[in-house]
């Protein structure tokens, strides 16, 4: 596992060239960006975190772009700046990827950045939890002819609504949805919101396995355990008795 640091950078901290992250620990404790936009690009088994207290944007997604079993982690005690977990800027006809990724202690979880009308966002098995203000928010487009696909999600004790989509294309199936503080859903016009989402009461001790130690697993005996919702608790060890040491964006 390769650790990056940085305290002074206050552009973008890794290069949009980077064809493919793996297995990274990106820490920063600066204003900088720390993924920018890329084109036909993974980062997967990593780990993004600010843990200072002024930053705008952790990770911007490009274009046919895909995070797979990412942790993306806020400060919870900054003050200053947007404060994005994710922001989704796809250039038309191209798609951002999200799949089994923890995105908590951000201002906004994740954030449609972009105005453009023909693209895709999709959201699959992700756990949006404890920001500050939305979990995930919509870009209001007149013209936008493709969907923000949200599936299988955890969006939980989020400081804002869990969902707001500003009247923008978003179809929410399958997701687990509590406790957020202003609502689980805003400005979805007519898209449902009772698409196989569950939205019974419970907390994260219900849910997760050990919230406050960072494993947002979904503990086994939880309400919604078994839908896919989300990535499940895992046993001590693997088929061949070796524990596996990174899933669902937790090492």
């Amino acid at each position: 596992c390769l650790v990056i640091t940085a305290s002074a950078t206050t552009g973008v901290f890794v290069v949009e060239a980077c064809a493919t992250i793996d297995w990274c620990h990106i820490r920063s404790s600066s204003t900088a960006t720390l993924i920018g936009a890329s084109v036909t690009r993974t980062i997967s088994n990593s780990v993004l975190e600010y843990t200072g207290t002024t930053y705008n944007t952790c990770y911007t997604q490009g274009g046919n772009e895909t995070a797979v079993n990412v942790r993306i982690k806020g400060n919870s005690s900054a003050s200053s700046g947007n404060r994005y977990g994710v922001s989704c800027s796809v250039a038309a006809g191209t798609s951002a990827n999200l799949d089994r990724c923890t995105i908590v202690n951000f201002q906004t979880g994740v954030l449609n950045g972009s105005g453009e009308a023909n693209q895709i966002v999709r959201l699959s098995r992700c756990v949006i939890a404890n920001n500050g203000g939305n979990g995930i928010e919509g870009r209001n487009t007149a013209s936008q002819i493709r969907v923000f696909n949200i599936t299988g999600c955890v969006i939980t004790g989020n400081g804002g609504y869990g969902i707001d989509a500003k009247l923008s294309n978003i179809y929410v199936s399958g997701c687990r949805l509590r406790d957020n503080t202003s609502g689980n859903f805003t400005d979805l016009g007519n898209y449902a919101t009772d698409i196989y989402n569950y939205t019974t009461d419970d907390d994260d001790a219900s849910d997760f396995v050990n919230s406050a130690s960072g494993n947002y697993q979904i503990k086994s005996s939880a309400g919604f355990a078994g839908r896919n919702i989300g990535v499940s608790q895992e046993s001590s060890s693997g088929s061949a008795g070796v524990r596996r040491v990174f899933s669902g964006g937790v090492f």
